[in-house]
């Protein structure tokens, strides 16, 4: 009886639990809008505990890293002495002012003689270092086999000294590096390692060379705000001129393109029409599956792009089930790689599937997702965070949310590594699909393309999100869709499923700042940060 009771109560008690989360998720504060500054002095302040705690790290450390302070000689004498002045406010004492232009780091470290573990800070035009930075960069490089790059998140100081525009970053993201140098301005490298580099070396060239080597990643994030730089400095954008993902000139591999349909003939003939019209990439074909579909309207439609060039129509009678659909048809397929497409998407942009191809065609890369933006023009998709959401477990974050935003550049406009993309649209090798067993036909409709992805995470290629292939999706924005009993239990028990088995993987997405707010899918600063600054130097 007891256990009827509780199998009764259940969806209750989902739904109840449900409201509270998003209940609380509406206490974080507003996507940075003016109340940054309060914020920080609420969340961020250095307190008597803090304090006491560098103070005793310190005296355990077994050895004191030096850290060597460069700054450009062209600074004048007054920028230079409220360099020395932040300099001399930092909690943590062991520290060196050098003077060297940025070409020419690499040749003055060869002119000291470098002690065991120093670190190399560059201290950027009129930069302020936050007093809790030097200790958090010398607690890294404390120990004996610490990364060789440290960085920390920043923000922008205005000429009153107001804090604003945070920018907290993810964890390292070799594909985010490449695209912008998110780290340099605020970092610190091994002066050993950064010593044995060709002289006139940058410092971010250095560590574009190190990005791309295999093995431990080099670079440890800490997320702490270290570094406040002018306001209006912007990050150094490196994206190649023609395809951020590969060299120009590289070959292009077949693609089949999967669009599972069912009598939506309006999406179908936008999706496909414009997908004709607009795809630039040479070495596609378009594959149609028709999950039995009945209205007269759709099967003429059907008919009629079947006699188009490069597009098959095929049919599937097995009940809906969105990955059994396409996990059959990608079995038929022969291409290199696969793109399983949502019918309710349209293509305006004709390098779309080129940009998405050349990140998937690359070893070390699983699958790859474009940015979706509504028909309003706002975001859909900017990527899957992992532990986030309206039920914690994952979303998209920036939903309806204008790309072009001021907070949210720095967060939308770069290549990232994320945990997952959408099935809305998601590129992969179909070696690396048939790899992972394609996507989970228990989970028919929920969590299947983030479960893909969790599984490729597992096999150690990494997923990318790019903000350079942008289509259009049709799904509401606002509107409740209303699920039937059968659709509700469906989604219950597929969300259950996705939980259990990837439950210690929600605790961490290092994609998703411990700053921002966990629930719902705004861009917010959270009432609890998830982290603190003993923790985020536990090394």
């Amino acid at each position: 009886m007891t256990s009827l009771l509780l199998r009764l109560l259940r969806p209750l008690r989902r739904s109840f639990w449900t409201r509270i989360r998003i209940v609380l998720s509406s206490r974080g504060h507003g996507a940075f809008r003016g109340d940054y500054a309060a914020w920080l002095e609420s969340k961020s302040k250095l307190t008597q505990d803090d304090l006491h705690y560098m103070q005793t790290a310190t005296a355990t450390w077994p050895l004191q890293p030096r850290v060597l302070v460069f700054a450009d000689p062209a600074l004048k004498p007054a920028e230079l002495d409220a360099l020395e002045q932040n300099l001399r406010s930092q909690v943590y004492p062991n520290w060196k002012l050098l003077t060297a232009a940025p070409d020419q780091v690499v040749t003055e470290l060869g002119s000291h003689e470098l002690e065991a573990r120093d670190l190399v800070l560059i201290a950027a035009p009129g930069v302020v270092f936050s007093r809790r930075s030097l200790f958090c960069f010398a607690a890294a490089f404390a120990r004996r086999h610490g990364p060789l790059v440290v960085f920390g998140d920043e923000d922008r100081i205005d000429p009153e000294g107001l804090r604003t525009s945070p920018f907290f970053k993810p964890g390292w993201s070799p594909e985010s590096f490449a695209d912008v140098d998110y780290i340099t301005s605020s970092c610190a490298v091994s002066a050993e390692w950064l010593a044995g580099q060709e002289p006139g070396t940058l410092v971010r060239d250095a560590l574009l060379a190190l990005s791309r080597q295999e093995g431990a990643p080099p670079a440890h994030h800490i997320p702490q705000t270290l570094v406040s730089l002018p306001l209006g400095t912007e990050p150094t954008i490196r994206k190649p001129a023609q395809g951020s993902g590969a060299e120009p000139g590289s070959p292009c591999p077949s693609v089949a393109i999967l669009i599972p349909t069912r009598d939506r003939p309006d999406d179908l003939r936008t999706c496909v029409k414009s997908l004709v019209e607009h795809t630039d990439y040479p070495n596609y074909t378009v594959h149609i599956i028709d999950n039995g579909s009945v209205l007269p309207e759709t099967k003429t439609l059907l008919s009629e792009l079947a006699a188009l060039e490069n597009v098959e129509v095929t049919r599937d009678t097995q009940p809906f089930n969105f990955s059994a659909i396409n996990n059959l048809a990608a079995k038929q397929m022969t291409s290199k790689v696969l793109c399983f497409l949502n019918d309710d998407t349209r293509i305006h942009k004709g390098d779309w599937l080129t940009e998405l191809v050349n990140y998937a065609a690359r070893d070390e890369i699983g699958a790859v997702g474009p940015m979706l933006l509504y028909p309003n023009g706002t975001i859909q998709h900017a990527g899957v965070f992992i532990g986030t959401g309206p039920l914690g477990l994952a979303g998209h974050l920036h939903r309806e949310q204008d790309p072009e935003a001021p907070e949210l550049q720095g967060y939308v406009d770069r290549v990232q590594n994320v945990s997952a993309v959408t099935g809305a649209c998601l590129v992969i090798r179909r070696t690396v699909f048939d790899q992972v067993g394609g996507f989970d036909q228990d989970l028919s409709v929920c969590y299947n393309d983030v479960d893909l992805c969790l599984r490729i995470e597992t096999v150690g290629l990494r997923n990318v999100w790019t903000p350079y292939s942008v289509l259009y999706h049709n799904e509401n924005v606002s509107a409740v869709v209303k699920r039937s009993e059968a659709d509700e239990s469906r989604y219950w028990h597929e969300a259950g499923l996705f939980e259990r088995r990837w439950r210690s993987r929600l605790k961490c997405d290092s994609g998703f700042h411990p700053n921002l707010a966990l629930l719902g899918e705004q861009l917010r600063l959270a009432e609890r940060p998830r982290t603190s600054l003993r923790a985020a130097t536990r090394f």
